[in-house]
């Protein structure tokens, strides 16, 4: 015999999915602080450093980080430090700054901006011979096609994305690569 009684051990109904709730909220606040935390010690070394090598490095570690929590930010601090970077021709960082500049306009949905930034990022990528980075570049430019609706050009792209990922052993990318294809295919 089945007892249908609900056993007052066990989370019922909904109560689960609250406790849940209440958890993730708790993490993410913590994640965001630590974040928010590291960003403002970052800022502090930048103003008290005249080295201009490490304020292009500081402004990369600013503008990646802030390319998720605040794209405006990221935008302002990926440009600083490529300006930075062009005046000591620092041609990786380069390649890295136009990436986080289109990915922080990818975050505010100004999907022009963002294709120009990973096209330019991809430019460079070649000109180095940085294949992660080229894949890197070549799968954000899929994505931003794909959001913008141009599932042709997103699906070449990505394909030629995820081959190069596969090629080189870039699993991470390779992954991404894949659910956005997929993604493609169900539109």
């Amino acid at each position: 015999v089945i007892n249908l009684k609900k056993d007052s051990r066990n989370l019922g109904g909904g109560s689960w999915i609250f406790f849940a709730v209440i958890i993730f909220s708790f993490a993410c606040t913590i994640f965001s602080q630590t974040i928010s935390s590291k960003i403002d010690s970052l800022e502090v070394e930048l103003t008290k450093t005249s080295n201009k090598t490490e304020q292009c490095k500081l402004n990369y570690i600013i503008a990646q980080n802030y390319a998720y929590t605040d794209p405006h930010s990221g935008i302002e601090h990926a440009q600083r430090g490529l300006e930075l970077a062009r005046e000591l021709k620092l041609t990786d960082r380069i390649c890295s700054f136009y990436n986080i500049i289109g990915l922080s306009n990818f975050y505010l949905s100004k999907y022009t901006e963002a294709i120009k930034y990973f096209k330019l990022s991809l430019v460079e990528a070649k000109k180095l011979k940085d294949e992660e980075s080229v894949v890197n570049a070549t799968i954000n430019l899929g994505m931003v096609y794909y959001y913008s609706q141009f599932y042709d050009i997103a699906l070449g792209i990505l394909i030629e994305g995820v081959e190069l990922a596969e090629k080189h052993q870039y699993t991470n990318q390779f992954s991404i690569g894949l659910s956005l294809m997929a993604s493609v295919y169900l539109e």
